[in-house]
């Protein structure tokens, strides 16, 4: 009795918001993006038969509560309807589908149904996104909301490694037919984590860095321009507390794009690579510099923070890690002759243990969904990649800087996505729905002209 309670309370709780935000309606799409990296609260929904995990963040919430609010709006006539539908959007529905299909195969029925709940959840903010963004006045609110936030999460970062140790409040709020915690804390004991983990912030603060970039490149002010080139700068700091190796690799990547796609940046590229590799070499000195003081704490025996920076041993170590992981899901991939169809929605990650969590984007689509659902997102891609090319011939705009600065995100996304992230991640659906709607916002200014 005690868990109807909790969710009578929520329903509550979810029409009112959505009620609050009929007036202020591009505050749905602000809030979702702010909630994509505040992971330090979440519910975690244990069931005893299956012993495994599942969890739910703020986001899950928050996107109930904006489709409440895009409803109301809706019956209301507050918000209009508009009858566009890009090819990419119906992709993504197709691939949303087919997972729901492959529940059917899953090895464990309830923990495919809660992993299928999180990437429809996901997929949903996805079509929030591209619903809300309407206008240029939009995106620009949307796009200020990802670099306001990428600032908090750094600053969340840094302040996370001052922490003597984690701290995480864990309480029991039903147990009628799942067990259900509230836990609330400071995610990863030996790094620098802020809102959310450590590799979820890194990635967070690549976009945020990466729009921040971009709009260098608009903005005409001197000062507006150091602004964010400080802001930029700062974020990239705070991203190495972060270690994690995978997202810095990718953020350099995507820098090195931008730096050749933005016609701008490219007339002076000489000047510019220098300026950045300067900048570059004072961040990793300075880093380097933090970590000899760790070390001294380390052999002093002290705690501090140096109890919250990882090692290269176990960073080799993790990757250890990975492989026993792949080698073991692909193993029942195989035993399963699994190629086609697919494990099942969550099947992948049903087979890790107690906190399942498979280390591959792409390989969890693989595992997951199969060949079927391979072809499917791959579909996705090419779509992605036709628009690529489309941009790069098009002139100098303010949406061809904010699509190069998408696609740059997306570059450092893949990279790290070879050996992190699941697909019913929200924070790539999110971003996808931000930079769809740019597409065609950037479409519709190309058919005017």
């Amino acid at each position: 009795m005690v868990m109807a309670y909790y969710i009578v309370f929520l329903l509550m709780a979810l029409i009112i918001i959505g009620f609050l935000l009929i007036t202020k309606i591009h505050w749905g799409y602000i809030l979702l993006i702010l909630s994509v990296p505040i992971t330090c609260i979440k519910f975690s929904i244990y069931s005893p038969d299956v012993n495994l995990f599942n969890v739910f963040f703020p986001f899950h919430i928050i996107v109930f509560a904006v489709l409440v609010a895009v409803f109301l709006s809706r019956v209301t006539n507050k918000l209009k309807y508009d009858p566009e539908y890009n090819p990419f959007s119906i992709i993504v529905f197709f691939f949303a589908f087919w997972a729901l299909i492959t529940i059917f195969w899953a090895p464990d029925h309830k923990f495919s149904l809660f992993r299928y709940c999180q990437l429809l959840l996901s997929v949903l903010a996805y079509f929030l996104m591209v619903k809300l963004l309407i206008t240029k006045r939009d995106l620009k609110r949307a796009i200020n909301a990802w670099i306001f936030m990428g600032i908090l999460a750094s600053v969340a970062l840094l302040f996370s490694l001052l922490l003597k140790d984690m701290y995480v409040f864990t309480k029991e709020i039903g147990k009628d037919l799942f067990y259900v915690y509230l836990h609330v804390g400071y995610l990863n004991p030996m790094r620098g984590s802020g809102f959310s983990d450590p590799k979820l912030t890194a990635n967070f603060i690549n976009f945020a860095a990466l729009f921040a970039i971009g709009s260098v490149v608009i903005v005409q002010e001197p000062k507006q321009k150091l602004k964010l080139m400080s802001i930029a700068g700062f974020m990239m700091f705070s991203h190495l507390f972060a270690q994690a190796r995978g997202a810095l690799g990718g953020l350099l990547v995507a820098i090195a794009f931008l730096l050749i796609a933005l016609r701008p940046l490219r007339r002076s590229l000489i000047k510019n690579i220098s300026i950045l590799g300067f900048s570059l070499l004072i961040m990793f000195l300075i880093f380097l510099s933090f970590q000899v003081i760790v070390r001294g704490y380390h052999a002093a025996g002290l705690k501090g923070v140096g109890t919250r920076l990882v090692s290269m041993e176990e960073g080799a170590g993790s990757m250890e890690d990975r492989f026993d992981i792949w080698s073991k899901i692909s193993g029942i991939f195989r035993d399963h002759n699994a190629y086609v169809f697919g494990i099942g929605a969550g099947g992948s990650a049903y087979y890790c243990g107690v906190l399942p969590h498979v280390h591959g984007f792409f390989l969890s689509i693989a595992y997951d969904l199969g060949l079927i659902g391979l072809g499917i997102f791959f579909i996705m891609v090419a779509i992605l990649i036709s628009g690529f090319f489309r941009m790069l011939r098009s002139e100098d705009s303010y949406y061809r800087t904010m699509l190069c600065s998408f696609y740059a995100g997306l570059i450092a996304f893949s990279i790290n996505g070879l050996i992190e992230f699941e697909y019913f991640v929200p924070l790539i659906w999110v971003y996808l729905g931000m930079g769809i709607a740019v597409w065609r916002l950037f479409r519709k200014e190309e058919n005017a002209s």
